[in-house]
C-alpha cells in the first residue's frame, strides 16, 4: 500500500479503517512529508501510527483521535493524540521518542 498510494495516502486510509471498524474517529494530517523518504522510514511511521492507534482502540476508552505527521526542518515528527483516559508515565516503558533526520 505504501508503494502504490505513497505515505500521506496510506496514514489516512488507515484511520479511515480504524474509524469504520472501532468507535474511535481518527483525523489525519500530513505537512509537507516528503514523498521520498527511503522505504524503511515510511514502514516505521505507518507501524508506529497503527500500534499508536491500534493502543487507543483497546486501551483508551477514546472517541477521537489525531494523527499529525510533518516534516520540521531536517525532521519528520509524528504526533498521535487522542481523548481517551491516559496512562501514567513513570509507570510506563517504551519507546520515548523517534525521530529521523535528513543526512
Amino acid at each position: 500500500m505504501l508503494d502504490d498510494l505513497g505515505l500521506a495516502a496510506a496514514l489516512e486510509w488507515q484511520g479511515r479503517e480504524v474509524s469504520r471498524r472501532s468507535p474511535i474517529e481518527v483525523s489525519v494530517e500530513s505537512e509537507n512529508v516528503p514523498e521520498d523518504l527511503p522505504d524503511e522510514y515510511k514502514i516505521y511511521i505507518y507501524r508506529l501510527v497503527q500500534e499508536a492507534l491500534n493502543n487507543a482502540v483497546h486501551h483508551s476508552g477514546a472517541r477521537n483521535a489525531k494523527v499529525v505527521v510533518e516534516q520540521l526542518q531536517e525532521s519528520i515528527v509524528v504526533r498521535v493524540t487522542d481523548d481517551g483516559r491516559g496512562f501514567d508515565p513513570a509507570r510506563s516503558r517504551g519507546m520515548e521518542s523517534w525521530e529521523w533526520r535528513n543526512a
